[in-house]
């Protein structure tokens, strides 16, 4: 099983020289039509605020694929975004205070959840990364689903990059998460008896006016209503290409190795969200409940306990090299919500945060794991 692979990105549009939050988004929309093909195009998106820019990617075969289109869309909005006299950044949160006035998209769609969702809609300015993975079988997945489940905490733990709101420390490795769980319908999702126990959920919900429409849900994993395929919506937006391909790439593995033994064990609720908080505000500099044996242990002991279970199916699927690489960066040199923490005690300033992320927003990943600027084109 060689599932095809798709990505969505969020991004910031900043001042270059304040480092806020910007609402170019109309502006920079209109660069890339004149800059790019139709094709191109298409993939990019307005989002609920003017500040932030959406991309999404055909579908690919293969992970360097689909890091390539990372790469050259990055590099595309970026340029597109200098030319109107602001910056692409790649993060979970913006570090600095929040834009003066209304940022709201003004779309039908995007003034009618601000009325529905009122100050939460209004200030919810965050960036998150979704992964899609083929699975044209609903009944495998959804116990693709059940399974992966556990590993929700680890992949927001790996994919932290938000400690900053609001011109703030959080003490979070990654304060997103603890703004979007305030939005209904966002958090894990409950284990499904079966397929028919989760569709009669969704039909209840849609009775009772919680949603209009099955695309309205916003579970960290969800099967998608438009498109076949898996949906992991539990991701920071991450600053590095290389970060967001290799749990790309590990979230395809999980998933393969969840749908070639489905035997899901029901993980308890209240025990997921506390993972989760605990993967929230620590991180990787913490430690984690292993989703195995449930015990706090520290965070990349248990995070190496999932990629030996996980090594078989990784080797299978050819990404050995590329999530080995990844990850030692990461261990390395920290998340994003570290690095970021580093950059502003160095500098004594937390402006200088949004012009690192910019900068390493557009970092070109080869195949080694090194990274260098990526000229756009």
């Amino acid at each position: 099983m060689q599932p095809a692979i798709g990505i969505e990105e969020e991004y910031q549009l900043t001042d270059p020289t304040s480092g806020r939050l910007v609402s170019n988004c109309q502006s920079v929309l209109e660069r890339i039509r004149e800059r790019c093909r139709p094709s191109f195009e298409s993939k990019i998106h307005r989002e609920l605020h003017e500040t932030q820019i959406e991309m999404a990617s055909p579908v690919c075969q293969t992970l360097q694929e689909a890091m390539e289109f990372v790469v050259t869309t990055r590099a595309e909005l970026a340029e597109a975004a200098r030319q109107e006299g602001c910056r692409l950044v790649a993060a979970g949160t913006n570090p600095m205070a929040e834009p003066d006035g209304e940022t709201i998209t003004p779309t039908a769609r995007y003034e009618k959840m601000a009325e529905r969702f009122a100050a939460l809609a209004r200030h919810l300015r965050i960036f998150g990364c979704h992964v899609h993975i083929e699975m044209p079988d609903p009944e495998l997945g959804l116990q693709v689903m059940n399974d992966t489940r556990r590993y929700l905490p680890i992949l927001q733990a790996l994919s932290a990059n938000s400690p900053y709101w609001n011109g703030s420390d959080t003490g979070y490795a990654s304060y997103r998460r603890e703004m979007w769980v305030q939005w209904p319908l966002a958090g894990p999702p409950p284990h499904f008896a079966s397929l028919a126990d989760y569709r009669d959920c969704i039909a209840k919900l849609i009775g009772a006016g919680a949603m209009s429409d099955e695309s309205k849900i916003y579970w960290d994993i969800r099967l998608s209503a438009k498109v076949p395929t898996i949906e992991y919506r539990v991701l920071d937006t991450m600053t590095r290409p290389l970060v967001a391909i290799t749990l790309a790439g590990l979230i395809r593995a999980m998933v393969v190795h969840a749908a070639q033994s489905p035997s899901p064990q029901r993980y308890d609720d209240s025990l997921l969200r506390s993972a989760m908080w605990q993967s929230a505000r620590f991180g990787l500099d913490g430690q984690l409940i292993d989703p195995h044996d449930h015990c706090l242990r520290p965070a990349w002991q248990v995070i190496q306990g999932v990629i030996d279970r996980l090594e078989p199916t990784i080797q299978e699927l050819g990404c050995e090299s590329l999530i080995r690489s990844g990850l030692q960066r990461l261990r390395e040199e920290g998340s994003g919500a570290k690095r970021q923490r580093q950059w502003a005690d160095d500098a004594q300033d937390l402006s200088v945060v949004p012009q690192r992320l910019s900068e390493e927003t557009v970092m070109f990943a080869s195949t080694s794991g090194s990274e260098e600027s990526c000229p756009a084109r």
